[in-house]
């Protein structure tokens, strides 16, 4: 007998980051802003719903932080990914 077993992706694109600027740092290393920080926290409560059994994110310092706080509610990883980058 088989069971079925349906896997749900939730694809985000990362919250509002710095802007680039040339004396800024490298693309690679802008975070969030505090507004983008209010984004990731409240992405928790849009992703909850599919209990999430892992979490993987671009290396982009933006993308992993935008994860961050979903992963750690959940008690997973972030799985940074380079064939996710941008």
């Amino acid at each position: 007998m088989w069971t079925r077993v349906a896997t749900v992706l939730v694809v985000v694109r990362h919250a509002e980051a710095v802007k680039r600027e040339v004396s800024g740092p490298p693309d690679d290393q802008r975070p969030l802003t505090d507004e983008g920080r209010r984004q990731a926290v409240e992405l928790v409560d849009q992703i909850a719903r599919w209990e999430p059994t892992e979490v993987l994110s671009s290396p982009l310092l933006r993308a992993v932080e935008t994860v961050a706080p979903t992963a750690a509610h959940f008690g997973i990883p972030v799985h940074r990914r380079q064939d996710l980058r941008e």
